[in-house]
């Protein structure tokens, strides 16, 4: 899925995927971060 992101976007996918990986950690955001995730990969 990195690949596919990078391909659109090389700097926002990793801003995103930075971010992403911070949520996941925090777990607070952990309940947007999905429906983020379906909207970025429609």
């Amino acid at each position: 899925m990195s690949d596919a992101r990078a391909a659109d976007g090389p700097q926002t996918t990793t801003k995103d995927a930075a971010l992403s990986r911070v949520d996941g950690d925090r777990g607070t955001t952990q309940a947007s971060a999905p429906g983020e995730n379906e909207m970025r990969t429609a």
